[in-house]
């Protein structure tokens, strides 16, 4: 009897062709996708796994990528279907992963070597910043005329030279 293999551990995602043969186009590439990739792979294959057997098994969304990925077609949003703390960050995965997609099986290399998108297709999600993040300070603000009247008592508006800089050579700490 073969030894069953964790989820977490499986990163050729073959429980997700267990959970639906036809979800094969997706696990492959997804599985090829993370292969390539070097940093965050469990919180990749987290973002996957929500992807693949959440939202689009979960959701009876189009199981082949030329189809989900479409112009034709308009998915609900991934971001507003996760109900986690980092939603963004997977979210944002899973748009580096289907734009990866699109660049490797949905595009051809023009005249000058560029890989462009086939006509008909697109990414349906767009990346989402951070919540919450560090956008302002917790401390109060400083009125802006405190630093005018320090700058002021510093380097008096009159001053030619650092020698008229009297209050800072009386109070340096030297």
């Amino acid at each position: 009897m073969a030894k069953k293999i964790k989820k977490s551990e499986d990163l050729d995602f073959t429980y997700i062709t267990q959970l639906d043969p036809m979800l094969e186009e997706w696990r492959a590439m997804a599985a090829e996708w993370l292969k390539g990739q070097r940093r965050s792979q469990s919180n990749k294959r987290q973002a996957l796994d929500k992807f693949l057997a959440d939202f689009i098994r979960g959701l009876g969304l189009p199981k082949f990528p030329s189809e989900f990925l479409s112009t034709a077609y308009e998915p609900p949003s991934f971001y507003d279907h996760l109900n986690l703390k980092e939603k963004s960050k997977l979210n944002n995965y899973i748009v580096k992963f289907l734009d990866w997609v699109l660049v490797n099986h949905f595009s051809a290399e023009d005249d000058n070597g560029q890989k462009t998108i086939a006509p008909g297709f697109r990414n349906p999600f767009g990346k989402k910043k951070r919540e919450g993040g560090y956008a302002e300070s917790n401390k109060a603000v400083l009125p802006h005329r405190y630093v005018k009247e320090l700058r002021e008592t510093i380097c008096p508006p009159d001053a030619r030279s650092f020698s008229d800089w009297t209050w800072a050579i009386e109070n340096a700490f030297f």
